[in-house]
């Protein structure tokens, strides 16, 4: 198993939806850049990249499964190249329209039921003590540029400390 760790800010910086939807270009659907890379391939069995996010600062955590006989460094290496891809601006309007499509439905899906609603809004207001946050973000999430996914790759991701967690399973 491999997990990388990068810190950064919380959900009210204007850099929040930017992050939250570098996680979703890598690993967020069939066509994402690390699921067509990696677990398409068969290199991985599990796959994610998220920006998790709270009231203090958050992490953006990119976890992977490795098959068997598949390396470190070889999806190190993957990873790596696909976010330069999104540092260098490699993203299809195409793309960022999905990406940005299924998290709004997400966020307006949640208010199809009182009880998702309700742990939405109180998730929101937990973190940001604004009861009206996820509805403000829904703007937030429409405006991303593929200039902030670029900004957001660089400053957090790039230029920044990662903890790296590297698990091999005991041979027996």
């Amino acid at each position: 198993m491999l997990a990388v760790a990068w810190h950064i800010p919380n959900m009210l910086h204007p850099d929040y939806a930017a992050l939250v939807i570098v996680g979703k270009l890598l690993t967020a659907g069939k066509t994402a850049l690390l699921n067509e890379r990696l677990l398409h391939t068969s290199k991985v069995t599990e796959l994610y990249a998220e920006a998790y996010l709270c009231r203090d600062m958050g992490t953006f955590e990119f976890f992977a499964q490795l098959a068997t006989e598949v390396s470190f460094g070889e999806v190190e290496e993957i990873f790596q190249h696909a976010v330069a891809e999104l540092h260098e601006g490699k993203i299809s309007r195409d793309q960022m329209e999905i990406v940005k499509n299924n998290i709004l439905k997400d966020i307006y899906k949640s208010a199809t039921t009182p009880s998702s609603l309700a742990t939405r809004l109180g998730d929101g207001f937990i973190n940001t003590n604004d009861l009206a946050f996820q509805i403000k973000a829904i703007d937030r999430f429409e405006q991303v540029s593929v200039e902030d996914i670029r900004r957001a790759v660089e400053t957090y991701i790039l230029a920044a400390k990662s903890t790296t967690i590297r698990l091999t399973p005991a041979r027996r």
